[in-house]
């Protein structure tokens, strides 16, 4: 059986493909430096249409008010430019209603394009161009520490990392907060109280990579100018050893956050990078992997929900749980060195 996976690796090379929805203009070359909020590929849509009836306004049949036109197809126009003008007894005139481009002529009426929007594509993470994709993006490579979570606020961000004490579980106070440095990435375990976020983007926090939040607060934390994400999920749970031990071995270096949504057609999760330059590398995985002795896991409901540990027996004939439901079954062993039986659809793959 298959499940999901979220990675967390200690070194790992990372690749992401940046594009654009539909061609534009790619602003790096290969071999370029990047940082999280650089824009490498932009393009300019318009998402504005407005129709003019030509044959209407000039008292002339289609064929005529067309051959009035005194614009060229593609040409920009100013609110107020004429765009057809008849001469006679009575001088009849049309003037462009907004800004925007004249994009078709016909039928007695014409096409305007009014309004334009940029749409941009940013690097997301600290890295290197390792290829061009012309006209749409890029290919942006690191070596580095990966730790993905299960929700982001949609924003990105970099920052020197500091770990906050209460790291481990415990509820973030905003006492914790007092004498943190601006450009700071906070790494800190629960956060359960709406004043907090807010002090600490005044505070002038990059960012915020908390283990769990109250679900409640995902409203406001979607509001926030700085990114956030969460790694271990809402509600109760228990702090990942593993996922400790890499964020405290990139304390004090410059880390990025690209607290995305997850989008399971890109295999796009919300991630943490932290800079490593040596090391064995760590196993490369899917977005999905099979449920195998030894794969570290965590429970995503039950008794349990929120705890981690380790997979030493896959069952092949399904057993009866407290919900009256078979389910294949996995045994795992917690951190806490308990051992518990859990239905493998229950279970979110750590590696």
């Amino acid at each position: 059986m298959f499940a999901d996976v979220v990675r967390l690796a200690s070194v790992l090379d990372i690749q992401r493909t940046r594009r654009l929805p539909f061609p534009g203009q790619v602003l790096v070359k290969e071999g370029d430096s990047v940082y999280t909020n650089d824009v490498i590929a932009e393009a300019d849509i318009s998402n504005g249409v407005r129709v003019l009836n030509l044959s209407l306004a000039l008292n002339l049949p289609p064929e005529e008010a067309e051959a009035c036109v005194v614009r060229e197809l593609g040409g920009e126009l100013q609110k107020g430019d004429i765009i057809a003008q008849s001469e006679g007894v009575i001088s009849r005139l049309v003037r462009a209603p907004a800004d925007g481009r004249l994009m078709d002529v016909s039928c007695g009426r014409v096409v305007l394009i009014t309004q334009k929007i940029t749409c941009q594509v940013r690097a997301g993470m600290i890295g290197q161009v390792s290829e061009v994709i012309p006209e749409y993006g890029a290919v942006i490579q690191a070596r580095g520490s990966l730790i993905q979570g299960l929700w982001g606020n949609g924003k990105l961000g970099e920052g020197v990392l500091t770990i906050l004490d209460n790291i481990q579980e415990s509820r973030l106070e905003a006492a914790a907060l007092e004498g943190v440095e601006r450009g700071r990435l906070l790494a800190a375990g629960v956060c359960l109280q709406r004043d907090v976020l807010d002090i600490a983007v005044k505070r002038g926090a990059a960012g915020m990579i908390l283990n769990r939040m109250a679900p409640e607060l995902i409203k406001q934390a979607v509001e926030l100018p700085i990114p956030l994400i969460v790694l271990g999920g809402f509600g109760p749970g228990q702090p990942d050893r593993k996922m400790l031990e890499v964020l405290n071995a990139g304390a004090g270096k410059t880390a990025c956050v690209n607290a995305s949504e997850v989008d399971y057609l890109k295999g796009q999760r919300p991630e943490v990078i932290l800079p490593v330059e040596n090391g064995d590398l760590d196993e490369e995985l899917g977005f999905q992997e099979e449920i195998t002795v030894g794969r570290h896991v965590r429970i995503l409901s039950g008794e349990y929900r929120g705890w981690v540990g380790e997979v030493t027996a896959c069952e092949e004939v399904q057993k009866n749980f407290e919900s009256g439901l078979d389910f294949l079954s996995a045994a795992i062993q917690l951190e806490n060195g308990k051992s518990i039986n859990v239905p493998r659809q229950n279970l979110l793959i750590l590696g």
